[in-house]
């Protein structure tokens, strides 16, 4: 495989079939400006000719994506990723006098709430963050709105009165993210080195990130405990203050074009952290005119007003009406015990065949062992009318009003996902293979109208055990694993 890096992006370059390679594009890898959260992001997916000797060119665009960063859900909010606190009060004034400097400054409103200066948006706008009026630092709130005008208190340069024109509340405060690391490694001949720029030809490749999300309700303090004598310069960083999660994953490239999406969050303080998507999916490019579709294995049919929507057979994302805010939850599921865990989505021509396949879900391993994932979730996913799906590896479905204090929490959330473009070698069945930590774990879907039959050779002299199956008959026949059915799937871990 080879890495191309420029300018804070990354593209990993795989063989995909006779005809193309497989592109893999990642940006963010640098640090961003102060001002916004900048996680490290998936964006694209494409073929490239083989003929073509620039990894940066795509002749097919597969996916492309305006996010595919999880955030966490921290006290009823999303947080991390892209998304910062939503708990900012955008103040417009015209020619307001107030620079940088100001940055951190302390106001009183006329019901006596403290506020802090937090940016300055414009030369008409500001950007205040309240004190914590929740219950504590780790079941905190502010306040949505302004009383009045705002009175000096300290830590300003610039010190008349601000009366709004305007304003709104719930403006992200960014950026929540102090970051640690942003690095790309690669593997060659079993070595491991950093990656810095240009073009290397691998074994394999990984982004490491890793980053803390800061705890809001200290953020003010630290912004005036580190302003310089006479006030900032320049705008500060506003991830300061306590960190109330570490956020940690890596972002695996195998030289077949796998990716291993392997994360492990730890809670630092005893905030109410509840939900990890682990990963997302965006609606594929219906490059081939024969629409995109998808199929969820083991999911019984949703309804969705007044109409059943069938995922165990593919279904046309494209032309078809699509359920929008639907909860893939227990009753929901085919076997009890397995919560579904995948899904397929497949690139079709006018024709019928397939311009490419895509697979995605989670391994077997850490938190992601099924009957955790049972305890963890009520809810296997979320679809939503732009064809995303949001896939849940832990957390559940939370009832607006529920107080901070009575949302549940854990302490660590770890696991790793999968994601794998493929060319299929049938219709109605497909078999992929990911190796993880000596394990190969091999999953077998059947999604047709009439019953099919998938091999899988094994090691020789290798250990199979199923972790999971659904309408598959399954049986080993010396070194090959050997597979029929008509809709369902099968897990099998080989080593």
């Amino acid at each position: 495989m080879i890495i191309s890096t420029t300018c804070g992006e990354a593209v990993f370059c795989t063989p995909y079939s006779d005809q193309y390679d497989l592109l893999q594009f990642f940006r963010g890898i640098l640090k961003g400006t102060n001002a916004y959260n900048c996680p490290v992001s998936f964006h694209t997916a494409g073929l490239r000719r083989r003929t073509h000797n620039d990894e940066w060119h795509i002749d097919t665009v597969l996916s492309f994506a305006t996010d595919e960063c999880v955030p966490q859900k921290i006290n009823g909010e999303y947080i991390g990723a892209n998304h910062a606190w939503p708990a900012g009060v955008v103040v417009f004034l015209p020619d307001h006098g107030k620079t940088v400097a100001d940055v951190g400054s302390l106001w009183k409103d006329e019901a006596g709430l403290s506020w802090t200066l937090m940016r300055i948006g414009n030369e008409e706008n500001l950007i205040f963050l309240s004190e914590n009026i929740g219950e504590s630092k780790v079941i905190f709130d502010f306040a949505r709105e302004i009383t009045g005008k705002l009175t000096y208190v300290s830590h300003g340069v610039h010190t008349d009165d601000i009366v709004p024109v305007s304003q709104h509340g719930g403006a992200q405060m960014s950026s929540a993210n102090r970051y640690l690391k942003r690095s790309i490694y690669a593997y060659k001949d079993g070595k491991r080195f950093l990656v810095y720029g240009g073009a290397y030809d691998v074994d394999c490749g990984e982004i490491v990130e890793e980053y803390e999300i800061i705890n809001p309700a200290t953020v003010a303090d630290a912004l005036r405990a580190g302003r310089p004598e006479g006030g900032y310069t320049t705008d500060p960083d506003l991830a300061v203050g306590e960190a109330m999660l570490h956020h940690s994953i890596i972002y695996r490239i195998l030289g077949d074009g796998t990716m291993l999406v392997i994360f492990d969050h730890k809670r630092l303080q005893d905030v109410r952290w509840y939900g990890n998507m682990g990963i997302m999916y965006q609606e594929k490019n219906n490059v081939g005119n024969g629409g995109v579709w998808r199929v969820i294995p083991t999911l019984k049919p949703v309804e969705y007003k007044g109409k059943s929507y069938d995922f165990r057979v593919p279904y046309n994302t494209t032309d078809g009406e699509f359920p929008n805010g639907v909860r893939l939850t227990a009753d929901l599921w085919e076997n009890p015990e397995f919560p579904p865990d995948h899904q397929l989505d497949f690139i079709r021509r006018a024709d019928g065949s397939c311009v490419a396949a895509f697979a995605g879900g989670y391994l077997p391993v850490y938190d992601g062992v099924p009957s955790v994932r049972i305890k963890n979730i009520d809810s296997a996913a979320m679809m939503v009318a732009s064809r995303k799906t949001y896939p849940n590896f832990s957390g559940e479905y939370i009832p607006r009003g529920t107080a901070v204090k009575d949302m549940p929490t854990h302490d660590r959330s770890k696991g790793v996902a999968y994601r794998r473009y493929f060319a299929p070698e049938k219709e109605g069945a497909c078999v992929n293979a990911y190796e993880y930590e000596g394990t190969t774990y091999v999953v077998m879907d059947f999604y047709g109208e009439r019953e099919n039959t998938l091999t899988y050779v094994l090691p020789e002299g290798s250990a199979c055990q199923m972790v999971s199956s659904y309408g598959v008959e399954l049986r080993r026949e010396g070194d090959v694993l050997v597979g029929k059915g008509k809709q369902g799937t099968a897990l099998i871990a080989v080593g």
